[in-house]
């Protein structure tokens, strides 16, 4: 099992992923915005209903230069980041988690 799986499942947030974008797929790294217009190339969903998850500063200018909501949690490494581009700052994957669910729950 990819790591990925194992992380998305430990959070419970496995059930919302569809798919996921394996590295060697991808040839430039972030904060180009590759990895994200390929993970949009291969969804029906426009960049307003998806919602990309990162943890720093290069990984919010990724999804928002592929043109996708982001929702940013800091970690100890990069709680000195600039977040400003992201839609969202988090605490935790908890968060997230709530706001998933209350957009399902109110049909954003």
């Amino acid at each position: 099992q990819r790591r990925i799986d194992i992380f998305l499942n430990k959070f419970g947030l496995g059930s919302f992923f569809t798919f996921s974008v394996k590295h060697e797929y991808i040839t430039k790294r972030k904060p180009d915005p590759e990895v994200y217009l390929l993970a949009k190339s291969r969804t029906p969903f426009s960049g307003d209903e998806i919602l990309a998850i990162e943890d720093t500063e290069y990984g919010v200018l990724s999804a928002k230069d592929a043109g996708l909501k982001c929702a940013a949690i800091p970690t100890h490494l990069s709680k000195d980041h600039d977040f400003s581009r992201a839609d969202y700052v988090f605490n935790s994957l908890k968060d997230v988690e709530k706001l998933l669910n209350e957009e399902i729950n109110f049909g954003y």
